[in-house]
């Protein structure tokens, strides 16, 4: 399908904002030190809390797409497999379970 493919870039922007909060949570303990500068401590972790957020939202908006897309194969599959029902009883042959080709009366 032509939706799965490339029609997703929060994808890509959830693989960053996964990159900078891991290079953040680092440089967040080991260099913001609570006692001398505390409301650098305080902004620096809720920066790290809204891009959580963010990619919390971006994981919902995925979710969402990939179930409309889920949905959308399933509508097409199911008409695929009702137009070979209708063709395979208007023909005097059908193929069984086994895969052979039984004659029908």
């Amino acid at each position: 399908m032509k939706m799965i493919r490339g029609n997703r870039p929060w994808r890509r922007v959830g693989a960053a904002i996964c990159l900078v909060l891991a290079i953040m949570f680092v440089l967040g303990v080991y260099l913001v030190d609570i006692p001398q500068r505390p409301r650098a401590y305080a902004a620096f972790w809720l920066v790290m809390v809204v891009l959580v957020i963010w990619l919390c939202i971006l994981a919902a908006k995925d979710i969402r797409y990939t179930r409309q897309v889920i949905a959308k194969w399933r509508a097409a599959r199911k008409t695929l497999r009702d137009a070979r029902r209708a063709r395979a009883g208007d023909g005097s042959h059908s193929v069984s379970h086994t895969g052979s080709q039984e004659s029908q009366p």
